[in-house]
């Protein structure tokens, strides 16, 4: 797994070849700590398919404001340099590893028969506010509902 930091994060992003999962930590964080070992197991597994780093908060100031992390762990995902999706907060393995799948598929490929507690999110993907660099844009358009 790489280790990002302000100087090196969109370099790395914008030139990779294949999508990168970034899991943005900090320190004395639990939850960090609890999924640190599925990322890596992962990382591992589909290293053929997608790329993986790491994140400190306190490294990388800039790239957290940019992508709008305020809560850790935060785990986004990259494609062509751009952020598609993450999620926030400790998940079960078999979670994370249905959340990639949805989110590596190239679009009309997706499975709309999902039963995938992220379905419903990409639903609403169509209301996303481009305004916003964060991945997490389409849930606040949707919060006041």
């Amino acid at each position: 797994m790489m280790v990002f930091t302000d100087e090196n994060f969109e370099k790395e992003i914008s030139e990779a070849k294949k999508p990168f999962l970034v899991d943005f930590w900090m320190k004395g964080c639990t939850p960090c700590v609890l999924i640190a070992p599925i990322l890596e197991k992962l990382a591992e597994e589909l290293k053929e398919e997608i790329s993986f780093a790491k994140v400190n908060l306190n490294i990388a100031p800039l790239a957290v404001q940019k992508y709008g992390v305020n809560a850790v762990p935060t785990v986004i995902l990259f494609k062509e340099g751009k952020p598609v999706g993450g999620f926030v907060g400790m998940m079960p393995e078999e979670n994370i590893r249905v959340w990639l799948k949805e989110n590596l598929q190239e679009e009309g490929e997706e499975d709309k028969s999902s039963s995938s507690p992220f379905a419903a999110a990409r639903v609403e993907e169509g209301k996303e506010d481009k305004s916003s660099s964060s991945p997490f844009a389409a849930a606040r358009v949707d919060e006041g509902k």
